[in-house]
């Protein structure tokens, strides 16, 4: 073994020494976890699901295998990771999709859906006001992907509804959506039944909603129909006696 290769596998030992030295030092092991941006997903999930806790190594731990480890949770939509050397610190940041309405499964059983009809989880209640839709068709579903309905056209329908009601920020005050007849859909303000016939000029008939529900405030309890079908025209309300 001549002078150069001894070398070489010296500096090769060396460094090795070095990065195994690093990656064992307590110098840059984790102290602190910031996890920002959740609201579904628990903390302790996070951490359990990603294999992280304090008093491992910065250097060692891997943002791609954390961030694989936790692709299969169907609430997270992406997340960020920083890491600061000095400060021993992880810095997590979650974007969790937002759930849009639930769709009725069974007596018991409501899916949890995002805006593009994405199941997000499973429950027989409810963590908040968001519209109950019911007409779809369908026998299955899995967590995490985009419901497979029978009556494609009326799904599309459902997820158009989704993106108008957060466009005009009236999610918790529809409590149903009945979208069963796709030329006579139903809207549900407590008792109050507004018919708004076919999607056709759904965004002017929304605003149209949201312009009108303070006015139903008193009777929503009470019980009625609203017509707005015509959005250019006359909107009876008709109060249940």
């Amino acid at each position: 073994m001549n002078n150069k290769t001894k070398k070489i596998l010296f500096v090769t030992a060396f460094l090795c020494f070095i990065i195994i030295a690093i990656l064992s030092s307590p110098l840059f092991s984790i102290e602190n976890i910031s996890i920002k941006g959740n609201k579904n997903v628990s903390i302790e999930t996070i951490l359990q699901e990603g294999n992280i806790k304090k008093g491992n190594n910065l250097f060692s731990f891997s943002i791609s295998k954390f961030k694989k480890a936790l692709s299969n949770n169907a609430y997270i939509e992406d997340i960020s990771v920083e890491k600061k050397y000095f400060a021993k610190t992880l810095i997590i940041n979650i974007k969790e999709r937002e759930i849009k309405g639930y769709v009725s499964f069974t007596e018991n059983q409501y899916l949890y859906i995002d805006k593009d009809g994405r199941v997000l989880d499973v429950k027989s209640s409810f963590t908040e006001k968001k519209p109950i839709i019911v007409g779809l068709n369908f026998s299955k579903f899995n967590v995490g992907e985009i419901l497979n309905v029978k009556n494609e056209t009326t799904f599309n329908i459902v997820v158009a509804l989704s993106r108008i009601f957060t466009k005009y920020d009236i999610n918790s005050e529809i409590i149903r959506i009945d979208v069963s007849d796709e030329q006579n859909i139903h809207f549900y303000y407590g008792k109050i039944d507004i018919q708004i016939g076919s999607i056709t000029d759904i965004d002017k008939k929304v605003r149209i909603i949201k312009t009108i529900l303070p006015q139903l405030e008193k009777n929503k309890d009470i019980g009625g129909y609203l017509d707005i079908k015509n959005v250019d025209g006359y909107w009876p309300f008709k109060i249940l006696t």
